[in-house]
């Protein structure tokens, strides 16, 4: 039976889009995907907002052109889907590399923006100040290619040579496991802290020696973390050996490498927080993103994602602690809320609208990459191109079933805080003035912005009678006393009947 051929949507060819900015790349793309997106205006919209991002990249410090150009592809790979811990954890080593600077946000660094324990993880890697070599090796960990088979029971004849650091004494493949099971690392690590009481028993804490300020983080990683290490090297050998013979004595280095091992292996094995993002190309052109002269954090100031889903915890279960704020009466309010339909507009760019059925666990999007039917209990989306075409179903993995009930419980950004005692203190909260419409009330919340970075701007529309919001605003403020509009959300209460329609005319049945 021959095969049916499927037509190429703007899903399957989003993940090039990267690669058909540079003509010499597009030779790599798929000729299918790359008669699509020569032909799909939807496509080249999306290509033509990139570009315009691009041309804001700033080549800085000591990172080439291609470097940068390959980070820009492994992240924009991840464009218009649900990014996790588990997918951003993979970059945390690329982006802590001194020599890297991305003056555009990207799929990957909006989610660290947003996700306080991964910028953490960030923050602690950027502390060790590794060389560029260390770095690759704890991107390889990061991303689980370990590459060994070899098995546990080969290891715990080893344990005591490893809890030593006697590396010279271990074959690189049982190093590699080391690194890659949880449990070999766990014994080894118990093996260390049975050692370090016994040295602090009977060796006396000589703190501040030579040899012990002369060990920097970065040679204790890699002992920590021998991945990779090359100890066939002379210098490797010749600088190695005598710390190892050091720390494996003294208290105090023996502490810190246990230390280290914690943190590390804490930032490898860490599960999912409740932060899943999404970014979506689909958004303001003149986008206004800074990035401090540090590097130590990227922050962003406009609205990039469309749709940012900043934790699984549901609007509708919010209990708010203020019994007589007009915060906590709109909580309240969607607390009894099944259906939503909101609109999201950055700026002047393009729309995306979302439909969400809480007590059916459906999110419907409509956006410039099409539309798409999230229906989390069936572990299933729909997916229908811009320009119409087939239904495609397709099932649905973990992320994103995070994403889907994330956004049914957020709302997509229509309250920037999950209750009344999450409003910063310095927050001022009026009953705004000059915005009367006949039978609504506007408030106004301005608080400090992002880690200090200017201030923002909420302003909502609100039904008096049912507390519920009709319209809110994103304003930022970038210093100059000007507020300049973000993002608009305009939300909707559909009827069961509506909502049921609505889906019939974006989604139709085979």
């Amino acid at each position: 039976m021959r095969e049916e051929i499927r037509p190429i949507t703007c899903l399957q060819a989003r993940q090039y889009y990267y690669d058909y900015t540079l003509p010499k790349a597009r030779s790599a793309i798929p000729r299918p995907i790359l008669e699509h997106i020569g032909s799909c205006n939807a496509c080249q919209a999306q290509i033509a907002r990139l570009k315009r991002m691009l041309a804001d990249q700033q080549l800085e410090g000591a990172c080439a052109h291609d470097q940068i150009a390959d980070v820009l592809r492994q992240h924009f790979a991840y464009a218009e889907g649900p990014v996790d811990c588990t997918v951003a954890r993979q970059f945390l080593a690329q982006l802590a590399d001194p020599g890297l600077s991305l003056r555009i946000p990207t799929p990957i660094t909006l989610h660290l923006d947003q996700c306080r324990p991964c910028s953490d993880d960030l923050e602690q890697i950027r502390c060790w100040s590794l060389r560029p070599d260390q770095l690759h090796r704890l991107s390889e960990l990061l991303s689980g290619q370990t590459g060994s088979e070899v098995h546990c029971d080969r290891v715990g004849d080893y344990i005591q040579e490893a809890c030593r650091f006697q590396l010279d004494r271990l074959d690189p493949a049982i190093l590699a496991h080391i690194c890659g099971c949880k449990e070999c690392r766990d014994r080894i690590y118990l093996a260390r802290a049975v050692l370090l009481e016994h040295i602090e028993a009977h060796v006396p804490l000589a703190a501040g020696t030579p040899d012990c300020q002369t060990i920097s983080d970065a040679d204790l990683f890699d002992l920590v973390m021998p991945l990779g290490l090359d100890l066939g090297r002379q210098s490797y050998a010749r600088f190695l050996l005598p710390i190892c013979g050091h720390i494996a004595s003294c208290p105090e280095c023996m502490a810190r490498a246990q230390r280290m091992h914690r943190q590390l292996y804490g930032i490898v094995s860490r599960g999912n927080s409740e932060v899943v993002t999404y970014y979506s190309l689909g958004s303001k052109e003149d986008k206004t993103v800074h990035m401090p002269s540090s590097g130590r954090r990227l922050i962003l100031r406009a609205a990039v994602a469309a749709a940012i889903i900043a934790g699984a915890i549901g609007l509708w279960a919010l209990v708010p602690r203020a019994s007589a704020d007009p915060v906590g009466n709109l909580l309240r309010a969607l607390g009894k809320v099944r259906r939503l339909h909101i609109e999201v507009r950055a700026g002047e760019g393009p729309s995306q609208e979302f439909w969400l059925d809480r007590d059916a666990g459906i999110c419907l999007v409509k956006g410039p990459s099409g539309t798409t039917l999230w229906d989390a209990r069936a572990g299933a989306k729909k997916v229908v191109a811009p320009e119409g075409g087939p239904v495609q179903v397709q099932a649905i993995g973990q992320p994103e079933r995070a994403w889907v009930a994330a956004g049914l419980g957020s709302g997509f950004g229509l309250v920037p805080f999950t209750d009344s005692d999450s409003v910063p203190a310095s927050a001022r909260f009026i009953r705004a003035g000059g915005f009367e419409q006949v039978g609504l009330d506007v408030y106004e919340l301005v608080w400090p912005g992002p880690y200090g970075n200017g201030r923002r701007r909420w302003l909502v529309t609100v039904d008096p009678a049912s507390h519920l919001p009709r319209m809110a605003q994103y304003y930022n403020d970038s210093g100059d006393g000007q507020w300049q509009l973000d993002t608009t959300i305009t939300v909707y209460y559909p009827t069961a009947e509506q909502f049921e329609r609505v889906i019939g005319q974006l989604i139709p049945a085979r």
